[in-house]
């Protein structure tokens, strides 16, 4: 009934592109707030029939990559590279250079989260190149905001932190509130790795205004894990419970299985913390499975460390080196040095324990030369 409308408005104003538009716009808020997502799909596959008939490059290119958005969005990742790639052709053809900086953008988004972190910089740097030939301030913040995540996913944080600045100077001149809003929840998670909580706080609370003011239902999530995670390591479990399990509640309705896993995980510690071992398996088990079936490698990478640790200190010492070992396998394949030194210092004392001397030195030696 809804696409009867936007077809009746067709043959009134006779402009495909106008009711495209319209369909997109309302496809992409439904998205946004987790509401009706078959819908929101049925609507990006009403204006790609619509785009079949203008025949218009640059218009199909910018259906695609908001259907790629969309993709992404429910974690169909190998779906979502096509669809960009088709986009990027597009946008090439039409030699549109700020749409092709967008899809590059979005592309190495989805090599970032399956932890390709060499194709992801490899995208970065070249849509980079292609924004110093215009005046797109929103893509160039877009790019120094996804090259700070892969810094920080190495766990280069004064680095990243200066591009999350650099990248919230940008979004605020431009007046752009949602990318403003992603950069202090960025910003607010390098302040919660270095202990500066207070500090993590406060963009954390600017950025939830924004978010509750766009109805972002992704970002009101995740701010409040993020907030969770502040509170748990300032000892104050109850509250942190309150907000994961706030946060969870929304992930769950949005169907968001990266976010999910994350809460999982962040609730998996807590219990860690608190000794309760048994329900800290229960949660980082359920977030292994959820990373492992949408190839999330390096949140899955995690979890094998996270499980590691709670059967060390369990006492489950041969279930704690099986699981350090496929974490290990992980690290090294996905150039994650920074987790290695803290592994192989683990699998040291494991060893220790277990009396293999020849082991623990090994891993201690490892552990030492790692960066």
């Amino acid at each position: 009934m809804i696409f009867d409308t936007f077809l009746d408005q067709t043959k009134i104003h006779r402009r495909f592109d106008i009711t495209i538009e319209n369909i997109l716009s309302l496809g992409r808020q439904l998205s946004i707030r987790g509401e009706k997502l078959n819908l929101s799909e049925k609507c990006f596959e009403c204006a790609i029939q619509l785009c079949d008939k203008i025949g218009d490059a640059e218009v199909f290119g910018k259906v695609l990559n908001v259907l790629g958005e969309f993709t992404a969005r429910t974690r169909k990742w190998e779906e979502g590279f096509k669809i960009y790639e088709r986009s990027l052709d597009f946008f090439k053809k039409a030699n549109n250079l700020k749409s092709q900086i967008l899809v590059m953008n979005k592309i190495g988004e989805l090599h970032y989260f399956k932890g390709d972190y060499e194709k992801a910089t490899s995208f970065f740097n070249d849509a980079l190149k292609i924004q110093e030939k215009t005046d797109d301030l929103t893509g160039k913040a877009v790019i120094l905001s996804n090259m700070g995540k892969i810094s920080f996913a190495k766990g280069c944080y004064c680095e990243a932190s200066d591009l999350y600045h650099q990248s919230l100077e940008i979004y605020e001149k431009i007046g752009d509130r949602v990318g403003a809003s992603q950069s202090m929840i960025n910003i607010g998670e390098i302040c919660y790795h270095v202990a500066r909580y207070e500090e993590s706080y406060h963009f954390l609370v600017s950025a939830l205004r924004i978010k509750e003011e766009l109805e972002d239902k992704h970002g009101i999530s995740q701010v409040w894990n993020n907030m969770g995670q502040i509170r748990y390591s300032m000892g104050d479990y109850e509250r942190a419970l309150e907000y994961y399990n706030e946060s969870l509640r929304i992930k769950e309705e949005l169907g968001d299985k990266h976010g999910i896993s994350q809460v999982l995980n962040n609730m998996g510690q807590m219990e860690y913390s608190m000794g309760n071992y048994e329900r800290a398996i229960e949660y980082h088990e359920k977030s292994l499975i959820i990373n492992r079936n949408i190839g999330n490698k390096v949140e899955e990478s995690k979890c094998y460390m996270n499980l590691g640790d709670v059967y060390c200190n369990s006492r489950d010492l041969m279930k704690a080196i099986e699981h350090y070992l496929h974490a290990e396998k992980m690290f090294v394949e996905l150039d994650l040095n920074h987790y290695l030194k803290i592994l192989y210092k683990n699998l040291s004392i494991v060893y220790k324990e277990l009396g293999d001397v020849a082991n623990a030195r090994k891993y201690m030696t490892l552990s030492k030369k790692s960066q």
